[in-house]
């Protein structure tokens, strides 16, 4: 009886690892598609080591837009600081970031999936 108890709970640990692991495939799968896609789009191919001039064009205008290099803390005319304008100033450097990483996140370096696996979940 034990011997059966063991044998059910051994089958049901292992179907649980094989749906976690088909699971982190399929993330990962959609994730490396989506690199590709921006891959493709910025530098005009997936495997392109050289932005288009069009690209490099469009991130420097998103750069300035999203405030990359500059404070993302909003002064008001009156001195204090603007809570919304700094969310709105996070909300357009995610963007970009997240622009950035998809273009020049190295494959093999798996580090920066958890950030874009959070973003995908939430």
């Amino acid at each position: 009886m034990k011997d059966k108890l063991l044998n059910s709970r051994c089958v049901a640990s292992l179907r649980n690892a094989c749906r976690f692991v088909r699971d982190q495939w399929q993330v990962l799968n959609r994730l490396f598609r989506k690199r590709e896609a921006y891959r493709t789009l910025f530098f005009g191919g997936a495997h392109s080591k050289t932005l288009t001039p069009s690209a490099e064009l469009v991130l420097r205008d998103l750069s300035k837009f999203c405030r990359t290099r500059t404070s993302m803390v909003m002064n008001q005319a009156t001195g204090g600081v603007d809570p919304y304008a700094v969310v709105a100033a996070n909300a357009r450097r995610e963007v970009y970031d997240r622009i950035m990483l998809y273009l020049f996140a190295d494959q093999r370096d798996t580090r920066h999936v958890d950030v874009i696996t959070k973003a995908e979940i939430e």
